[in-house]
């Protein structure tokens, strides 16, 4: 059993939006950002899982795409 000793999320908000990150590992041991975005009111949204090698570079897409989020006007949650 592999425990992973990060786990990161983060939800942004706009009025309209929605965007989640999350650094996971998957059942094989390897990193992974999971990226979940949508409308608000909506049903329909969309994902996208990032694999990568080591725990630092999906911490490091993890910061990226916060500071992209912010540059967008989106506001991080608390939780």
């Amino acid at each position: 059993m592999i425990v992973s000793t990060t786990n990161r999320s983060s939800l942004w908000l706009t009025d309209t939006r929605y965007y989640f990150l999350h650094v996971q590992r998957d059942l094989f041991g390897e990193w992974e950002l999971l990226k979940v975005w949508g409308g608000r009111r909506s049903r329909r949204g969309r994902h996208q899982v990032v694999c990568v090698a080591r725990e630092d570079q999906a911490l490091g897409l993890f910061e990226r795409e916060c500071q992209r989020r912010i540059r967008r006007g989106y506001l991080r949650t608390a939780g």
